[in-house]
């Protein structure tokens, strides 16, 4: 079960919780851990704080408003700017932190706190070469962190080095491949300005790429606070208040477009032939691609 594979993990490192706080003496950093597998209903692979975490996290914040915090987490936060996989991580969907579980909490925490300097997030598998893989969030630049090994999506081996002290901190990328440290960015608290030192450009593959920025022309279809747009052969939705995009609805396309019709998102092909899509329980339209398979298992046994 969770729990036991939790308490496995625990007693292995000697806590009594996946989650903590370490001092750094100039900033606090808060470490946040994944707590469920088996029992997501939708992916297994979603990265999920339960309730008691987050009210300790928000409980933590609250007590340390003054100190420099640097926070990490798997996945990002949702509304953040980092960049996620349409193929992989969207399609499934577990792009966010909480994909499927209030994820847009994280992000207020980040904007109600701007004691955060600092979000460092993983999940992508990619390096650290691309423009999104440093974003800003009020006060807070969220940062994606690359691989050190070989399980890399886009062969780079990567991660980041930081250093700080009472007046800010500087961000680099440190090559494993071949030793050499980058700086990327700098902060100054006293005027609480960050400054991109680099920003590369490495374009993308074929295969693991960003889905595009949430549409604000009138090339789009919305339905609510949902908008959809094709981006390479798949419908993109988003989230209009988080402009962040939560889930594909269809793939497969090669000169389709859309339409609305009341609350179902209508597909229309080349010959006018229609595929019609309507909000699940929750008003998502985005499908779910890889169910949880140890849910189905234990369904069937």
């Amino acid at each position: 079960t969770d729990a036991e594979a939790v308490a496995a993990w625990c007693r292995v490192f000697g806590t009594t919780r996946p989650y903590r706080t370490i001092d750094l003496g100039h900033a606090l950093a808060i470490c946040i851990s994944t707590t469920s597998f088996r029992d997501n209903p939708f992916s297994c692979h979603e990265v999920r704080l339960d309730a008691a975490q987050i009210a300790w996290l928000r409980a933590t914040l609250a007590a340390h408003r003054d100190r420099p915090t640097f926070v990490f987490s798997h996945a990002p936060v949702i509304g953040s700017g980092l960049r996620v996989l349409q193929t992989v991580h969207l399609r499934v969907p577990n792009a966010w932190l909480n994909h499927r579980a209030n994820a847009g909490q994280f992000r207020q925490l980040v904007l109600d706190n701007p004691q955060i300097k600092l979000w460092f997030s993983g999940h992508d598998h990619l390096g650290q070469d691309y423009p999104d893989s440093i974003a800003m969030l009020g006060n807070c630049a969220c940062v994606h962190t690359g691989v050190i090994g070989p399980v890399s999506r886009d062969g780079t081996r990567q991660s980041r080095l930081l250093e700080h002290n009472a007046t800010g901190w500087r961000l680099s990328t440190v090559d494993h491949r071949s030793g050499n440290v980058r700086l990327d960015a700098t902060h100054d608290y006293a005027t609480g300005r960050t400054e991109r030192h680099l920003c590369p450009q490495t374009p993308d593959d074929q295969q693991h790429f960003a889905p595009a920025p949430m549409p604000t022309t009138a090339d789009r279809a919305q339905i609510g606070d949902r908008v959809f747009a094709i981006h390479r052969g798949m419908v993109v939705e988003y989230l209009e208040p988080l402009a962040a995009p939560v889930g594909v609805v269809c793939d497969g396309l090669t000169n389709e477009r859309l339409r609305v019709r009341g609350h179902e998102l209508h597909v229309v092909g080349p010959r006018n032939s229609v595929q019609v899509y309507g909000p699940n329980a929750d008003g998502d339209y985005g499908q779910v691609y890889a169910p949880n398979t140890w849910r189905s298992r234990l369904r069937s046994a």
